[in-house]
């Protein structure tokens, strides 16, 4: 069985139906840590948020399972800068929003040694 480590610059959304409020949620605690949000398709193209909820919405609320990426990046250019981590700013903003669903680690799958 494989393995799997989190990516530490991003995070992946499976509710485009509620994008915007987890960017908002996220981003509260991301400016607190020096990090700014890039929220972005699986294929890499910047999105805006309340454009995809308005789409899903449209769509009566059902939504195709696609999910997004929300790209974590450091403002700061400081050495001493804390480096981006996707799990810490996760844990912190949870603890803030504890209604905060559809966001989770993205992970990579390693093969056994």
């Amino acid at each position: 069985m494989a393995d799997s480590e989190y990516v530490r610059t991003q995070l992946l959304v499976t509710r485009p139906d509620r994008l915007a409020s987890i960017i908002e949620a996220l981003r509260e605690s991301a400016d607190e840590l020096g990090w700014e949000l890039v929220p972005e398709t699986l294929g890499g193209r910047p999105v805006d948020p309340v454009e995809v909820e308005r789409e899903t919405r449209a769509l009566g609320g059902v939504h195709p399972v696609r999910p997004h990426l929300v790209r974590i990046l450091s403002q700061e250019v400081d050495a001493d800068a804390s480096p981006v981590d996707a799990a810490r700013l996760l844990r912190r903003a949870k603890s803030r929003h504890t209604d905060l669903i559809g966001v989770e680690l993205d992970r990579i799958a390693t093969p056994d040694a």
